[in-house]
């Protein structure tokens, strides 16, 4: 069992516990709906801002220490303020800043030590450079798109409610020289994933060695022969940005807020049944079921509105709370069953040697 883990985490696991990360930060952002939610609702929802990072170091806050800078807090909205999300990005996405700088940090000292390491021995320098590799895109890029939604909320609310009066304020420049370099940032960042999928010189080299290392995060859960399904990534990324949009820029209107997102997981699940971009068929039905389970999440959430409103509904209000968190907790359970399904199937199938051995004539 000690040796299986770290298999399942080598031979795709990795994907599987990503997707259930994803899955988790969908469900957390769902908590920033203009909604009354029940006590059970809001405090079960929190649960999933693990998935965030929210443990990681606040950038912001080691800026503002190290520097002695005056900060101000920017008011959003309450729903996003009782998160720490404030109107400044160096604040409100700072753990996932640092998780970059990080990165960065690691990147560059590797590429120091990869100067030396081309006089060492051939094996130390062919690792090295593997390394280099995988910190160049894999892990720079993967910043970025693991953690997509988090950062495209951050910088809306930057520029959402940003406060003309603190322009004076060095850290607050400094929040939105940052916010406004990520925002571009996010926005080629679809481009940019159909780019190195689908562009010319990189089409021969989908699915070799070489690019798997560089980009084999970005479509080693999907069908890579299929157009489609290759650039689903790109598609996912997409609707991301606009799901922050509607939780950001639309949530003074509730109602047009809770259509928009219901239509977004809708369209969202069928164009995931029509391209089933995943390897096997499970995966397939595992993602459009989440984007049906989301759907009603929210429709249920859209029912709440209307409570708040009619005092005679008020004595539902917890009944629909359970119905969230039951959507909620199927959604979740999904990916993880299928994530100890893969361990067990991996703990349980003959390892290559065994293999072997069965194939061996027997001694006379």
């Amino acid at each position: 069992a000690g040796v299986a883990l770290p298999i399942l985490m080598l031979s795709g696991g990795v994907t599987l516990l990503l997707a259930l990360l994803k899955v988790m930060q969908m469900l957390y952002f769902l908590k920033f709906l203009n909604v009354q939610y029940p006590d059970n609702v809001g405090n079960f929802l929190s649960i999933f801002s693990i998935a965030n990072g929210d443990f990681i170091p606040n950038l912001g806050e080691t800026i503002s220490k190290t520097f002695s800078l005056t900060v101000k807090s920017i008011k959003t909205p309450v729903k996003f303020m009782d998160e720490s999300k404030d109107g400044l990005f160096l604040n409100s996405s700072g753990n996932l800043l640092s998780a970059s700088v990080l990165t960065l940090i690691a990147y560059l000292a590797i590429k120091l030590i990869a100067i030396p390491a081309t006089y060492a021995p051939s094996t130390v320098n062919r690792w090295v450079k593997k390394i280099v590799s995988l910190f160049e895109w894999s892990l720079l890029i993967g910043c970025i798109t693991e953690s997509y939604l988090d950062l495209c909320v951050g910088c809306l609310l930057q520029f959402t409610y940003i406060d003309l009066a603190e322009f004076g304020n060095t850290f607050h420049v400094l929040s939105i020289v940052v916010s406004a370099i990520y925002g571009v940032v996010l926005i080629y960042c679809p481009v940019f994933v159909i780019h190195i999928l689908t562009a010319r010189k990189y089409t021969n080299l989908v699915g070799t060695v070489e690019h798997k290392e560089s980009f084999g995060f970005l479509y080693e859960e999907f069908r890579i022969k299929d157009y489609n399904a290759r650039i689903f990534t790109s598609l996912t990324l997409f609707k991301k940005l606009v799901l922050s949009t509607f939780l950001v820029a639309f949530y003074q209107l509730p109602y047009v807020q809770i259509v928009s997102i219901v239509i977004l997981f809708t369209i969202s699940g069928i164009v995931t049944c029509m391209i089933a971009p995943h390897n096997t068929n499970v995966e397939n039905a595992i993602a459009v079921l989440t984007e049906f389970f989301l759907s009603w999440m929210v429709i249920v959430a859209g029912f709440l509105i209307h409570d708040e409103k009619d005092p005679i509904a008020q004595n539902n209000r917890d009944l629909k709370g359970w119905v969230i968190n039951i959507l909620a907790f199927c959604t979740t359970g999904l990916h993880c069953c299928f994530l100890v399904y893969n361990f067990c199937l991996l703990y349980t199938s003959p390892s290559p040697r065994d293999r072997q051995k069965s194939r061996m004539p027997s001694s006379a």
